[in-house]
């Protein structure tokens, strides 16, 4: 009975694991069934994955711009070229200049370059690149952007790629008196036209800056030792001419001798920042000599007498007694006259330096200020930080003496209780004065709420508002 069991459970086992492997197989097959049908087909309407756009197909019409910037990093004040090739045939196409935040941009020249020529029968195509040089030149510091350069013709049109660099500030260790913002090479001519006048007679005076530093330039230069000269000129600022391509700035001065002799106009400093040196250069004008001839005086004697006529004795000694009472008459008005316009020019020498002077030239300022203020016609940006700047240097130049040049915040406050004698205003001074260089020398991609164009007008009027009312020290002590 055993014996006729054992084969039975034997061929029970083998069925058994045959069961399992085939159930093992089922499941894997099922597994791979799930997992080809959903990587193949979505699971529901709702989870259908969103179409991908298209990439956009470039435009065979349209005309294809290229834009670049020459050199790397650039100095606020420092010019440099963006150039723009369009590809065309046939006319030049229309390049827009563009218009770029915290820049000044122009058209420098055009240039074409021919590319390739096709000859179809008696048909000749000319494809060409044409490409304009735009002049940048950034007024601050920070990151520059260049927008999309457009061009168009004939229906055609196109456009660049979007272009950025960086303008970094003029560094303020070295910096001399003479900086007028140049960035750059340049050289320096001085003329005086005619060289030869009459006492009285104007003649102009005209200094002109040639070279990439001129672009920069903002300003004025000092004419210093021009008032010790023995002609007694009295000098009149004049024009600007500024020419972009080549650069030059040209300074025109108006200047009337009021004494005869000879001179020669002593040599004018100016400088400019060197970027391949890392440092300022200052050159200088030579002298011009002028001449300044006397006005002859009348002499009566020349004249003939067209109608003679004897005199006798009697008629001789009247005339002599006329002339000799008119002589005196004329002697006694003229040394009156004299006498009242030496005592005129020695009060009004009194008042031209000192407190008075100080606080009449702050009130003007503070006018001036409000009048700007309400036409839209007024200095804004670095130019408005920089009439500031020098209405400060101005200030004290009257009050206590200081020589003109830069003026740092620090020296602003000191000057400026030194000659208030208002801890008060002077701090105001050093902020406004320290504003006024973040305008023009900070490294900042836009102004901050301080450097505000109209909130810088407003507390510059304030401050010399309070300057034009404040008694210095040595008015208080009865000069003025």
């Amino acid at each position: 009975m055993v014996a006729a069991i054992l084969p039975n459970f034997r061929i029970e086992r083998a069925l058994r694991g045959a069961f399992v492997r085939i159930r093992g197989l089922l499941a894997i097959g099922v597994v791979v069934a799930i997992v080809i049908a959903v990587s193949g087909f979505p699971a529901s309407r709702g989870q259908d994955p969103a179409p991908q756009p298209p990439e956009p197909e470039p435009d065979p019409n349209a005309l294809r711009v290229e834009a670049r910037l020459t050199g790397g990093e650039h100095y606020v004040g420092q010019g440099f070229e963006l150039q723009v090739a369009v590809v065309a045939r046939g006319q030049r196409p229309t390049v827009e200049t563009p218009v770029i935040a915290g820049a000044d941009v122009w058209l420098a020249r055009n240039e074409i370059r021919p590319l390739s020529v096709v000859s179809i029968g008696r048909t000749t195509i000319e494809s060409n690149a044409f490409i304009s040089r735009f002049r940048v030149v950034p007024r601050r510091a920070g990151t520059l952007e260049v927008p999309p350069v457009r061009a168009s013709l004939a229906g055609q049109s196109g456009r660049g790629r979007p272009l950025k660099t960086t303008v970094r500030p003029l560094p303020p260790e070295g910096r001399p008196s003479e900086f007028l913002g140049g960035v750059g090479s340049f050289t320096l001519e001085a003329e005086a036209a005619p060289r030869s006048v009459r006492v009285g007679q104007e003649f102009e005076y005209r200094l002109t800056i040639s070279g990439p530093a001129a672009w920069g330039t903002a300003g004025r230069p000092e004419l210093r030792r021009f008032d010790r000269l023995p002609l007694g000129l009295r000098i009149q600022p004049g024009r600007t001419d500024a020419m972009r391509e080549p650069p030059s700035r040209t300074y025109v001065y108006r200047m009337r001798p009021t004494r005869s002799g000879e001179a020669v106009l002593p040599p004018v400093a100016v400088a400019a920042f060197d970027p391949s040196s890392q440092h300022y250069v200052t050159r200088m004008t030579p002298g011009v000599p002028v001449k300044v001839v006397a006005v002859p005086s009348f002499d009566s004697s020349a004249i003939p007498d067209l109608n003679p006529r004897p005199e006798t004795a009697g008629v001789r000694s009247a005339r002599r007694r006329w002339i000799l009472g008119a002589g005196a008459a004329i002697l006694l008005v003229g040394s009156a006259g004299a006498l009242f316009w030496a005592r005129r020019r020695a009060r009004r020498a009194g008042r031209l330096v000192g407190p008075v002077a100080s606080r009449r030239h702050a009130a003007a300022f503070a006018r001036e200020l409000a009048h700007h203020a309400a036409t839209p016609t007024g200095p804004d940006g670095p130019a408005l930080a920089l009439a500031i700047s020098l209405a400060l240097v101005r200030y004290l130049e009257l009050g206590i003496g200081r020589p003109p040049g830069a003026l740092t915040p620090e020296e602003a406050g000191a000057g400026v209780r030194e000659c208030t004698g208002s801890d008060d205003l002077g701090a105001r001074a050093a902020r406004i004065a320290a504003r006024c260089d973040g305008v023009l020398y900070r490294d900042a991609p836009a102004p901050t709420v301080d450097e505000d164009p109209a909130t810088l007008r407003r507390d510059g009027r304030e401050l010399f508002e309070r300057l034009g009312g404040a008694w210095s020290r040595a008015g208080a002590g009865g000069k003025g």
